[in-house]
């Protein structure tokens, strides 16, 4: 089975002294990089849809009461995924 790397996020990288857009070269590259080695990625947003920028497979959360259960879906649909490819 394909291991499944979940990333949690509440907004695009930042951080000072850092510029931002090479944060998020960065990032992309970084999952291109995981993806290859065949490692499935999977961002979900907190109030926030920047995972989209980053991550092939994403979903948002618009309430933190929602995290348990998206959580859990993410999870249970990433396993059947790699179930039906292996």
């Amino acid at each position: 089975m394909k291991p499944i790397m979940i990333v949690f996020s509440d907004g695009s990288p930042s951080s000072m002294p850092e510029n931002d857009v090479a944060l998020a070269t960065h990032l992309r590259r970084t999952v291109e990089r995981i993806e290859s080695a065949g490692i499935a990625t999977v961002g979900v947003g907190i109030c926030t849809r920047a995972v989209e920028q980053f991550y092939p497979r994403f979903t948002v959360i618009q309430q933190v009461v929602d995290l348990v259960g998206t959580s859990y879906t993410v999870i249970r649909d990433a396993l059947r995924s790699a179930r039906r490819r292996s």
